[in-house]
């Protein structure tokens, strides 16, 4: 009976036993050479997923809205992030948009491309932890998503301090690139080097990374203030491709360029990710004149980006078009602009309209009333399922419109 007795509870003792876990090294050498392809990080995902996506923008570039300046100590940096999510549960949110790529840099720990300078003050090193994977743990402590937000040709920013590292794709491949003016440089998408670059750059985080979604803003080639009354010095792989039998004119190449890569881009992430959502916030104006009397930038002239075809090809999950105006406003309307958006969507993709809080803070004389004007336009929509925020220091400055905000009777 003892004899008996001492088994059992040798077998107990020895099943209740953990063995010991090994665990790969966290620390990240400074100024590191990327030497050596980063583990796939995993993190569990919110179990209930909806289909309405109620999100804020989280912009990295030139420190907007995290981390507040550069060079925090890892704890400040963290505080910060959970201070921003703590909000966006508050504000009944289900996502956030998290900036990981500003400009040819990066916000995790990347293969290809060097630490961003504005975690620690210069580029390449290391914050001494990986900002993304953090962002997602406690994104999904929370059950909100978090989708990957990327600038795909942007190399520099005229906020950006320093040089490039050692590491960065402008010291290794320098006919890529193109200087601009006010210290802004660019990535030529007419090459098919840098389309494939910035696709496996973006490819590496949707599969080492449990993010729930891609996102692509409306910097494609850039805006007119980047280029000093010039036009993009593109000249030579223009004239490249037409040696090669191409027709199409200057402007029809580059908008084809960011199509082709748009669209691959999407073949590849559902080929490997078929629940990760891909999405594109474009300008809110495709043309002037679409629809009549509406005027403005034209994103299909100017930025050479074509996001009706992206939206009526099915490209794209879901496109949120920056409507950064009034439903007062006669020749930028809210309301008339979103209801040329949803009448063009014939594949029925999602349409989550970006709010200007930037502009209800200060320019707007109605301020929050306005959003929840907006707001309250969307839920009476009942092929619209959700909205997303810019941005959201607007919210951490001006605790009156947050608190408006999270006590709306227009969140559903």
């Amino acid at each position: 009976m003892k004899l008996c007795y001492l088994m059992l509870t040798s077998l107990l003792v020895f099943s209740c036993a953990q063995p010991r876990q090994w665990k790969s090294p966290t620390h990240v050498p400074r100024n590191s050479g990327l030497k050596k392809t980063p583990p796939r990080v995993q993190n569990k995902t919110p179990k209930k997923k909806s289909k309405a996506m109620r999100a804020v923008w989280v912009a990295t570039v030139k420190n907007m809205d995290w981390p507040s300046k550069p060079g925090l100590t890892e704890w400040r940096q963290k505080y910060e992030a959970r201070q921003i999510l703590d909000l966006a549960v508050k504000l009944k949110l289900t996502a956030v948009i998290f900036q990981v790529r500003p400009h040819c840099d990066a916000f995790y720990q990347s293969p290809y491309e060097p630490w961003s300078s504005y975690l620690s003050g210069k580029q390449g090193v290391s914050p001494g932890y990986d900002p993304l994977q953090y962002w997602i743990s406690e994104s999904h402590k929370r059950g909100l998503e978090l989708h990957a937000w990327f600038n795909p040709f942007r190399l520099r920013h005229s906020a950006m301090k320093g040089d490039y590292a050692r590491s960065s794709v402008a010291h290794r491949q320098k006919k890529w690139c193109y200087n601009l003016v006010k210290g802004y440089a660019w990535l030529d998408p007419g090459l098919r080097e840098v389309r494939d670059y910035s696709m496996k750059v973006i490819m590496d985080v949707a599969r080492r990374y449990n993010v729930d979604g891609i996102h692509l803003d409306d910097y494609f080639y850039p805006y007119a203030g980047m280029l000093g009354g010039k036009n993009f010095p593109d000249g030579s792989t223009y004239r490249l491709y037409r040696s090669r039998g191409g027709r199409l004119s200057q402007a029809d190449w580059r908008r084809n360029n960011i199509n082709i890569f748009v669209r691959d881009l999407g073949i590849k992430l559902r080929a490997s990710h078929k629940k990760l959502a891909y999405g594109i916030s474009p300008f809110g104006i495709w043309k002037p004149g679409y629809p009549k009397g509406i005027k403005g930038l034209n994103a299909y002239e100017e930025l050479y980006a074509d996001s009706l075809k992206w939206m009526q090809q099915g490209w794209v999950d879901y496109l949120a078009p920056q409507l950064y105006w009034p439903t007062s406003s006669k020749e930028q309307n809210f309301v008339r602009l979103l209801d040329w958006w949803r009448q063009q969507n014939k594949r029925g993709i999602d349409i989550y309209p970006g709010l200007a809080l930037y502009k209800a803070s200060g320019k707007w004389k109605d301020g929050v009333n306005e959003i929840q004007r907006q707001l309250a336009y969307i839920q009476q929509r009942k092929d619209l399922t959700g909205f997303i925020y810019f941005s959201v220091t607007d919210l951490l400055k001006n605790p009156k419109m947050s608190d408006s905000l999270a006590r709306s009777p227009y969140i559903r």
